[in-house]
């Protein structure tokens, strides 16, 4: 976890050993390009990528405002890197115009990257999530049938699944015992008593 972590930083760590500076905290936006974070829309929010000229003038034609491309201050990402917070209102005033889902399209006609911030109950309901089994169904003792997170590993040999409900609290710890560790059932029931160890039926009564 912490390897993946690292990894995410990339871009910041090279900034420290490259330049020495310390970068802090950024919300959604990027640290180099704009726009490219996150805008509030007139029913939610949207990531809007807009990583290159091309993009920024696709962008504002899609927005409703070609002229907007041509404006002195966001003419270049430099520019607009140095205007970001004016820029933010802008986009966020004309982004008002229009909910997330009426917006999407429009991006996506324009080529210009862009995606739904979602709520976990929108997450939890997403066609493409469901469709990748990334929301799988258990029958959890003492709990009942519930919906989780499925597994994001996609092996080909091996493929993952969510195969099991969690198990309950020293559910495993005698099979763990006996077959892992050889301990005869003498010894497990003596490690019980003296309170080494939990199993399931210490936690039935």
């Amino acid at each position: 976890m912490v390897d993946g972590l690292v990894y995410v930083l990339a871009n910041a760590l090279v900034r420290y050993t490259v330049a020495g500076e310390t970068p802090q905290p950024l919300g959604t936006s990027h640290p180099a390009v704009a726009p490219f974070q996150a805008f509030r829309t007139g029913d939610g929010w949207i990531v809007i990528a807009a990583a290159n000229e091309s993009l920024w003038r696709r962008l504002c034609a899609a927005l409703g405002s070609p002229a907007l491309a041509a404006d002195r201050r966001f003419a270049t990402n430099s520019l607009r890197m140095q205007n970001r917070a004016t820029l933010v209102v802008v986009l966020e005033e004309l982004l008002s115009k229009k909910g997330t889902p009426a917006w999407l399209p429009i991006l996506e006609a324009a080529g210009v990257p862009a995606s739904a911030i979602q709520t976990v109950d929108q997450a939890a309901g997403d066609p493409n999530l469901l469709h990748r089994g990334m929301i799988a169904t258990i029958d959890q003792p003492r709990a009942g049938r519930m919906r989780i997170a499925g597994s994001p590993f996609r092996l080909s040999r091996t493929p993952s699944a969510v195969s099991a409900p969690a198990p309950l609290l020293g559910q495993h710890t005698a099979e763990v015992l006996r077959t892992l560790l050889g301990y005869d059932e003498g010894r497990i029931q003596r490690l019980r008593r003296e309170a080494v160890v939990f199993t399931e039926e210490d936690g039935r009564r």
